[in-house]
């Protein structure tokens, strides 16, 4: 089965747009099309950015509440394998913060990482895993 990590913009995305491209992704891990792979780290940077005043607003005007974001956080805590990453990566200079994500997805041996993020992007492999927008891995799950 296909395992993926997924950069915390992709969460954030879903949660603001249930209906866009990165709701369906998550729909579709939850219907077990692939195994997601995070990190503590992953996890806890998420938590951070739902915090963020900007997001916040964002989140309730969308009509997200407390409970909702409590849910999805415990969901993605039980639902998802969470890798403790022992590999120290440092390949992206303009934003090191990155890195966690190709930690994460080699030693969780993740065959993709899932991002809108141009830094992740641009590298397009690493490897041996693929580094692939939200449109291209929904592609290629459908294939």
């Amino acid at each position: 089965m296909i395992r993926a990590v997924l950069d915390t913009n992709v969460f954030i995305s879903a949660l603001l747009k249930e209906k866009g491209s990165s709701g369906h992704l998550l729909k579709l891990w939850q219907k077990d099309f692939f195994i997601l792979i995070t990190s503590s780290e992953v996890v806890e940077e998420i938590e951070r950015v739902l915090d963020y005043p900007k997001i916040e607003k964002k989140l309730r005007r969308c009509g997200v509440t407390h409970q909702d974001l409590d849910d999805f956080i415990s969901t993605l805590r039980f639902g998802a394998i969470i890798v403790k990453p022992t590999t120290k990566v440092k390949i992206i200079i303009d934003d090191p913060s990155d890195n966690k994500f190709l930690s994460c997805a080699l030693d969780g041996k993740a065959g993709y990482i899932v991002s809108g993020d141009a830094h992740l992007l641009k590298l397009k492999r690493y490897k041996g895993i693929e580094i692939l927008s939200v449109a291209n891995f929904l592609k290629l799950l459908r294939k």
